[in-house]
């Protein structure tokens, strides 16, 4: 037989192996209590027939008359069990709501912590990507079309690459990519668009070192241009 300690200690570890421990035990408890009902009855009919030599019905009856006010105590017990099963049962389930809802204030704040994690990852996130382009435009030389640099077209392509990258995927606000870098990747843009030089490093010319993600961010700001040009003006006509 297993260890009383190891048991207790089983329990505590597994809820489920708890919850069949307390529902063996009320089943042997109810049997208990059924075989102690049915050992009295059993009892009182042989004390009956061999000790007071009762054998009729009649007087069996006028015998068990006799203990009508142990009927009533036994009903009132009962009744009185039947009321605290429950109360029992009333506070286990007042117990349950507030695991309930414990668990769901538990599992609000997980989300809560979670969703503070993502912005506080996502604003680091943003604030290393403004770094990095602020980095990737530092020094960027002009381009000659005409006699370009390999390395100042290398420079100038990455930083081109990295603003179209944060503009096509609105990492960070249009907005201020436009008001902060547009003229410098327009004029970048503009000279490497023209030059037909191949560049020995790179084996290519400077036109066919834009890609497709610096076309279309290009192309955008261009329209985002047209656009603030278009509300400038009709600012200045309605004034």
């Amino acid at each position: 037989m297993p260890n009383t300690n190891t048991q207790t200690a089983q329990q505590q570890n597994n809820p489920e192996l708890s919850r069949f421990y307390s529902v063996r035990f009320r089943i042997l408890f109810g049997l208990g209590i059924a075989a102690l009902v049915i050992g009295l009855w059993a009892s009182c009919e042989y004390f009956l027939v061999h000790f007071r030599g009762i054998n009729d019905l009649v007087s069996r009856g006028q015998f068990g008359d006799q203990f009508g006010t142990v009927n009533s105590l036994f009903a009132g017990l009962a009744l009185a069990g039947v009321i605290y099963t429950i109360f029992l049962q009333t506070l286990e389930l007042a117990s349950h709501r507030i695991e309930l809802r414990r668990q769901a204030e538990q599992h609000e704040n997980t989300i809560k912590l979670t969703a503070s994690a993502m912005e506080l990852t996502a604003k680091m996130f943003k604030r290393q990507h403004v770094i990095d382009l602020h980095m990737a435009w530092k020094d960027i030389k002009h381009i000659d079309p005409a006699a370009p640099v390999a390395v100042d077209v290398v420079r100038g392509v990455n930083a081109l690459g990295l603003t179209a990258t944060l503009w096509n995927h609105d990492i960070i606000e249009r907005e201020i990519l436009f008001t902060s870098y547009w003229p410098g990747f327009q004029a970048l843009y503009d000279s490497l668009a023209t030059c037909t030089v191949v560049l020995p490093t790179v084996n290519k010319m400077g036109k066919d070192c834009l890609t497709n993600e610096i076309k279309r961010a290009y192309n955008e700001m261009k329209v985002a241009e047209t656009a603030a040009l278009n509300r400038s003006v009709t600012q200045t006509t309605i004034n």
